[in-house]
């Protein structure tokens, strides 16, 4: 390499941390200056080594700092759930496909900085939240009576099946997960 190519460089990573680190200033204006070059230096490496690789996908606000989001489009929001649910969501950036998984508390910041911004796609990781809003964990006891064990449905199950007294349903069990269906019918 020349030396002209090694100070291009060097001034083009400068270009970058200084652009980051106006970004993480407007971000968190209440920080020290020593906080706020030690987050740009965290963004700058997340940055390097999403450029490099493609494996990591920084959050949205990093995009922003670098001027990018006209670039970003949010292609795809699959939902998974460990003991809460991770959110990924997969998207293209100047030709490339990276993905990011989330926390909801995370997808929430980047739902909501995706709307502000307007980012294409932003309706798919939308519709992904308002579902997972929607969502209810119930929790019954079990009892035991005679020699079977007995658990009350929800309301609302009842009422989605339309069960009544004598009604069949059937469980599909798969990967860890229990589907329940209402027999005869198609509603899982």
């Amino acid at each position: 390499m020349s030396k002209k190519s090694k100070s291009h460089e060097k001034v083009e990573s400068d270009s970058t941390f200084e652009k980051i680190l106006a970004g993480v200033r407007r971000t968190y204006p209440k920080k020290s200056e020593k906080e706020l070059v030690d987050i740009a230096e965290k963004w700058n490496e997340t940055w390097t080594h999403f450029v490099n690789t493609g494996e990591f996908m920084p959050t949205f606000s990093l995009f922003e700092a670098l001027g990018e989001t006209s670039n970003l489009e949010i292609e795809d929001v699959v939902v998974g759930y460990v003991n809460q649910p991770n959110i990924i969501i997969r998207f293209r950036f100047r030709g490339t496909r990276p993905e990011s998984e989330c926390m909801y508390d995370e997808a929430s910041d980047e739902l909501e900085f995706a709307l502000r911004h307007n980012i294409r796609g932003v309706e798919k990781l939308k519709d992904i939240m308002e579902r997972l809003e929607m969502e209810m964990i119930d929790t019954r006891r079990v009892r035991k009576v005679g020699n079977s064990l007995v658990i009350t449905i929800p309301e609302s199950i009842t009422s989605l099946f339309s069960l009544k007294d004598g009604d069949y349903i059937t469980f599909t069990y798969r990967f860890g997960e229990v589907k329940l269906r209402k027999a005869g019918s198609n509603i899982q």
